[in-house]
């Protein structure tokens, strides 16, 4: 039965499923499948039947998800993962990340030179909806790609665009701030930090912003900040994928604004 499995075992059979589905070369879903053991610590002997605990992962509290990326390049085989401790709480999520990032950087190379210098202000003092959330590259990279996910709002809403700010600051882009304090001023919300846990001169910062009653205008404005030509693409997708004008977006919209090592 499906529910007499752990949280490892019925992610190793998806994992299994996926690997076949994209062509993973079974001498290489072996480090797959040992990368998904290291991510999975903290819960993997958990038992399917068992009530879950407060996740922010997925709607239905699973601690992790994986994802395909699909291009012209091939396949990419994601993972979405939660470190999670027991009582659940920000603070002892926030520790089991931590301690998460100690053995993806001492057993897999990930590199925390970024993260050292910022890690302070994201340290959750208030009860948000998440600590902290890695993401990872499984395949088909020969090193895996890590990413970490912060809160903003990890020491209060109103604190959000000052903890964002200072971030920048310290890891040299703190040029790039004015263009997304610009996007506050009109209803948006920050709703996501990432860091690529690599030092090489292509890592990213990712920040999510969510605008949570957004027209088609304000969301292609927000998008033509940036990229132009994607927000002409926007203008003409969103009446031919809900099939009308709309007045509002049925569902908030986010925005990510990826910044690069090399060119705050």
């Amino acid at each position: 039965m499906l529910l007499a499995l752990t949280l490892f075992e019925q992610g190793i059979r998806q994992l299994s499923s996926l690997s076949h589905a994209i062509g993973i070369p079974s001498d290489q879903e072996t480090g797959v499948v040992k990368l998904f053991q290291c991510l999975s610590q903290s819960w993997g002997d958990r038992q399917m039947a068992d009530p879950p605990p407060w996740s922010a992962v997925t709607d239905d509290c699973s601690p992790y998800e994986f994802s395909v990326a699909i291009s012209p390049r091939g396949f990419e085989l994601r993972m979405l993962a939660e470190a999670q401790s027991d009582p659940a709480s920000p603070a002892s999520y926030w520790e089991a990340s931590m301690r998460l990032n100690q053995h993806l950087a001492e057993s897999w190379g990930a590199d925390l030179g970024r993260l050292n210098l910022i890690e302070s202000l994201f340290t959750p003092t208030q009860p948000v909806w998440f600590a902290a959330m890695h993401g990872v590259v499984l395949w088909p990279l020969e090193a895996p790609l890590f990413k970490i996910y912060l809160n903003p709002a990890a020491q209060g809403c109103h604190l959000a665009a000052r903890v964002v700010e200072s971030a920048l600051i310290r890891l040299g882009f703190g040029a790039s701030w004015s263009l997304i304090e610009t996007q506050l001023e009109n209803d948006g919300v920050l709703q996501g930090f990432s860091l690529d846990l690599s030092s090489e001169a292509r890592a990213r910062i990712k920040i999510y912003v969510r605008f949570p009653a957004a027209t088609p205008k304000r969301f292609c404005s927000a998008i033509e900040t940036v990229d132009p030509k994607l927000a002409a693409c926007a203008k003409r997708f969103i009446p031919s994928l809900f099939g009308q004008e709309l007045d509002r977006l049925p569902r908030p919209p986010m925005v990510v604004y990826t910044l690069r090592s090399g060119s705050p």
